[in-house]
């Protein structure tokens, strides 16, 4: 049988589409992460910093136009391969943090206290789908 619903019978394949919808978000302040490590390194008073953040940015743009341009010169099916951005994932979990740094910053006025409580709601469902779509709970 070559149905997805065979695939793994502990994965939960509808939890896996709410989590694509639920993390839209996230994606979006990783971008404004992405963004604030740019002026910080364009910008910024430690120079330290400044070329800490350039080296990482730099690794997010040489892999991301590498991988474009293998991929339009072979372009065959298995040439985009996820290995090949895996070194990604430190400079991704930095401007994911200072993403989220910033958004917790502006969310720490105490006016803004109901607007913090969905904010952690909402991070607490993203993390309560990414565990139960993978952790065998059906529905």
């Amino acid at each position: 049988r070559a149905m997805i619903a065979f695939r793994h019978p502990y994965w939960n394949y509808d939890g896996m589409t709410a989590v694509y919808l639920v993390a839209l978000p996230a994606s979006v302040i990783l971008l404004a992460g992405a963004v604030r490590a740019l002026v910080d390194a364009l910008r910024g008073e430690d120079w330290e910093l400044r070329c800490a953040l350039s080296f990482l940015l730099t690794a997010v743009l040489a892999t991301g136009a590498a991988m474009v341009s293998y991929t339009l010169t072979v372009p065959a099916y298995s040439t985009g391969k996820a290995f090949f951005g895996l070194h990604l994932l430190a400079p991704l979990a930095v401007f994911a943090a200072m993403g989220f740094d910033g958004v917790s910053r502006l969310l720490g006025r105490p006016r803004l206290l109901p607007l913090r409580a969905v904010y952690y709601g909402w991070l607490g469902v993203l993390a309560g789908l990414i565990v139960l779509s993978y952790s065998g709970w059906q529905p």
